[in-house]
């Protein structure tokens, strides 16, 4: 295999993993935060959940980025940008969670996600352009990250949501997110697509 074809599906299984790994830390994190709020030892053990989620959003964006860009630099770096905002109010939600500003944290989140969707959209528009996964799973991803910012957004605004609706409002995402998360581990990537 030409060096190119290698270290492009390296990058391309780096990107899987790290999207099970973002995916899995937050949601173990979250799990956790809600079962210990009432226990400070577990629950501050429980913040490096998100924070972990946090932190490896950066590098999760950095190899989408790099995958991408001949597809789209604009694109890409913009969605590139727009994760990295999420990642960095990821981080503060998390500072806010351990001073015990719960509202804070949860408006903090939501506003994260909003961010979140227009860089996992214009990701997933590349990723269908490219063929660096199969388009329907590009085009749930769409769809998915703009659920996503929509479902962000009436929580900022109508906080009681939450409730109403659960974890249903985020299935879309997170199936896209495994499938495009498997794909890229076991599939790699090929060589790239013309533009």
């Amino acid at each position: 295999m030409p060096p190119m074809i290698a270290s492009r599906t390296a990058t391309a299984r780096l990107a899987g993993f790290l999207y099970l790994f973002v995916l899995a830390s937050f949601m173990a994190g979250t799990f956790a935060l809600a079962r210990f709020a009432a226990a400070e030892g577990p629950y501050r053990l429980a913040l490096l959940g998100p924070l972990v989620s946090a932190l490896a959003t950066v590098p999760l964006a950095a190899a989408f980025h790099a995958l991408l860009k001949p597809a789209g630099a604009a694109v890409s770096t913009c969605a590139l940008l727009f994760r990295t905002v999420e990642a960095a109010l990821g981080g503060l939600t998390v500072v806010l969670l351990a001073a015990a500003l719960k509202d804070a944290a949860q408006v903090s989140f939501h506003v994260g996600i909003v961010f979140f969707a227009p860089g996992s959209a214009l990701f997933f528009v590349l990723m269908a352009r490219t063929r660096l996964v199969p388009r329907p799973l590009a085009a749930l991803g769409v769809g998915a990250s703009v659920l996503t910012g929509l479902l962000g957004a009436a929580l900022i605004a109508a906080p009681a949501l939450v409730r109403t609706i659960g974890f249903a409002g985020w299935a879309p995402i997170f199936v896209a997110e495994i499938g495009t998360g498997l794909w890229l581990l076991l599939r790699g990537a090929g060589p790239e697509s013309p533009r």
